[in-house]
């Protein structure tokens, strides 16, 4: 089995994928459902601490639970990307000559720091669920229709995966190990459209 799990990592990294091995996290107390969890989330990591301003997402974490057959996922721990976008202009701060590059580089960190600690959260209150997230900017190109759907992830992550290449749909995902995406353009996969 070591060996198995040692060359699925390989080949995962070999194709780009971040592997990212997942810590003994304690899970959420008392938390059982997708609606105790989301509550549980905005009470206890309402706020991300980054070393030049404080971004408050309360309220913009979003735990939904999935219930479509055609979707890959048991949980979604989404935060929008561009109410934080908005809230602090991150591409103003990144983009400044104001903040070195070590300033810069530990506020992203900040924000994939946090990201980890959910990640590993979710893993430990939900173990059986496979659960995806990230702060995801999203998207219908045709919103009446539901049709060309766009995604974005920054810091994405999720705890499955696929049993093969095209058309993945819910049973054709399996509990993995925890995959990693700093930054991703996506239509559909790999955060697989809420």
């Amino acid at each position: 089995m070591k060996k198995y799990v040692s060359m699925m990592i390989y080949v995962l990294m070999l194709f780009g994928l971040h592997v990212v091995p997942v810590q003994a996290a304690e899970p959420a107390p008392g938390v059982q459902t997708a609606a105790e969890y989301q509550t549980y989330l905005n009470a206890h990591y309402g706020t991300i601490t980054t070393n030049l301003v404080p971004v408050d997402v309360t309220s913009y974490i979003k735990v939904i639970e999935n219930q479509d057959q055609f979707k890959t996922y048991d949980l979604a721990v989404v935060i929008d990307y561009d109410v934080i976008a908005k809230s602090i202009s991150v591409g103003d701060i990144l983009g400044s000559t104001a903040y070195t590059e070590e300033q810069k580089t530990v506020f992203k960190d900040s924000f994939k720091s946090y990201q980890k600690q959910i990640s590993d959260l979710t893993v430990a209150t939900f173990p059986d669920k496979k659960v995806r997230g990230g702060f995801v900017s999203s998207f219908y190109q045709y919103p009446n229709l539901k049709r060309g759907y766009h995604e974005s992830a920054w810091y994405g992550w999720k705890n499955y995966d696929y049993t093969q290449s095209m058309l993945n749909w819910y049973d054709d995902t399996i509990l993995g190990v925890l995959h990693w995406y700093e930054f991703g353009n996506v239509v559909g996969a790999p955060l697989d459209n809420l």
